[in-house]
């Protein structure tokens, strides 16, 4: 795994083992995902949350990998959600795309 070091600053490699990542993803980490989305939608202007009902949300990079995840957050939140063609490799401009 690629990252930044959240101690250092400083970009950083570490080998982590599949246990490690299912227990990292264990139900409460998924729930917090889901919060975390519900509280910035609390907080977003009336316009973007109109573009969200009309456009839905697309889900891109790692975490959009999790079976079930783009499900479960279409029925918490009563948005369109879906995972992107290649999310692994969603580019900047792609984000502009018109729907």
């Amino acid at each position: 795994m690629r990252g930044r070091n959240l101690i250092t600053g400083l970009p950083e490699a570490i080998e982590v083992s599949s246990i490690e990542i299912r227990e990292a993803l264990a139900p409460p980490s998924v729930q917090v995902i889901i919060d975390t989305i519900k509280d910035a939608l609390d907080e977003s202007p009336p316009e973007i949350l109109a573009d969200l009902m009309d456009s839905g949300i697309c889900l891109a990079g790692g975490t959009s990998q999790l079976q079930g995840l783009a499900e479960r957050l279409a029925n918490e939140i009563r948005v369109r959600v879906w995972v992107a063609e290649d999310p692994l490799d969603l580019r900047s401009t792609w984000l502009w795309h018109d729907f």
